[in-house]
């Protein structure tokens, strides 16, 4: 998405003017061979938290769901990670639930790490609302 917004910008368009179709990935057809390739192997789809930063645009998140949730639907598996390379991106939320539902993507779908920080935030939620009622 964002070579997509790089082209765009640089041919002097507004990055604001752009489509769901101008941000699609997959041409049709591919959705499948992907789905028949990964479905059933040790390799996982990315989500990244940097979806988060173009989830607000209406045609951005169009593109996402169109290009993701036929792939989960098919059985294909993901990693969502938190994409954290550096100290300011640790210092944001990380809420996968924001992009992961509508993009058909669930724990069942993804690898464990995904398992493992919804378990974490459930106990801290548990601590939390007992610490809250001492």
């Amino acid at each position: 998405m964002e070579k997509v917004q790089k082209v765009a910008r640089k041919a002097g368009k507004d990055v604001k003017s752009l489509t769901a179709e101008d941000y699609r990935f997959f041409k049709p057809g591919e959705q499948e061979t992907v789905a028949t390739l990964l479905r059933g192997q040790s390799i996982y789809i990315e989500m990244a938290h940097g979806t988060k930063g173009y989830w607000d645009d209406p045609a951005a998140r169009a593109a996402f769901i169109a290009d993701i949730k036929p792939l989960a639907d098919m059985g294909v598996q993901f990693t969502v990670s938190t994409d954290g390379h550096h100290v300011g991106g640790a210092k944001e939320r990380f809420d996968p639930e924001l992009y992961c539902a509508e993009t058909g993507i669930t724990p069942r779908n993804t690898n464990t790490l995904l398992r493992e920080l919804l378990a974490i935030r459930a106990r801290n939620s548990v601590l939390e609302t007992e610490k809250a009622g001492e």
